[in-house]
């Protein structure tokens, strides 16, 4: 029995609030989803951020893979070296990054330094990876903006497959390298009413962070008839929230 998830865009404003750190002087602001691991394992941290100026000295990693997205919207791009020089290069605006640490890095991101004054706009995802990887070589993987497919699935909803596959799409990867970690990420954008449903298989968990405005989830389950039953949980809380309304 497989499931369905029913996003459902609304018109007003974010709900939530920026969280603003001050390091050293340097402005840096990020809003942080964290939930149990054992809820989105093997995700272990997801930032939605914005940095206009350096903000974090270089850093080391081991043992995890960080993904850097920016988004379309972002005035600039960001600036990735790492100790390796595997992905010296810079993020632009619709692309990603997946530094992936293995043994061990250094790396360091920053707003693109061409362009002064700029914010970087984008969301950066730590994930545990597998034991069996914990000791290889680091690896870094870029993808360009024409290597992510933007489909249409739905009236009003524009999807970007950035990770595993959706709709029988997965995105580009330089010599089809691909991430050691088994998971789907979408970038979806939504109008006002629009309305996306995504298939999740059997023993998956989904989630979804909203970056701009808000919405709703609603889980539909498959019966054995094939039919689809509406989850009684996320009913009741829909309840819930009406009538606090």
């Amino acid at each position: 029995m497989h499931g369905t998830a029913r996003l459902r865009a609304v018109a007003v404003q974010q709900q939530g609030k920026k969280r603003e750190i001050s390091i050293r002087g340097r402005k840096f602001e990020a809003v942080r989803l964290v939930l149990p691991v054992e809820t989105i394992n093997p995700v272990l941290l997801i930032d939605h951020f914005w940095m206009d100026k350096p903000t974090f000295p270089p850093h080391k990693h081991a043992g995890i893979a960080a993904l850097s997205i920016m988004f379309e919207d972002s005035e600039c791009g960001f600036s990735n070296r790492d100790s390796f020089k595997l992905g010296d290069r810079i993020i632009a605006p619709g692309e990603l990054q997946w530094t992936i640490s293995n043994k061990g890095i250094v790396h360091e991101e920053i707003p693109d330094p061409a362009k002064p004054g700029k914010t970087a706009h984008g969301a950066q995802i730590l994930m545990n990876i597998p034991e069996a990887s914990k000791l290889d070589k680091p690896q870094v993987i870029h993808l360009n903006q024409e290597d992510i497919p933007v489909l249409t699935p739905s009236e009003g909803a524009r999807v970007r497959v950035l990770s595993g596959s959706q709709f029988g799409l997965s995105p580009e990867t330089k010599k089809r390298m691909k991430p050691p970690i088994d998971i789907t990420l979408l970038d979806c954008i939504l109008k006002p009413s629009a309305v996306l449903d995504l298939e999740i298989p059997e023993g998956r968990v989904a989630w979804a962070m909203v970056i701009k405005g808000s919405g709703s989830t609603t889980t539909m389950r498959c019966t054995e008839e094939g039919g689809l039953k509406e989850d009684q949980q996320n009913k009741q809380q829909e309840q819930q929230q009406q009538q606090q309304q």
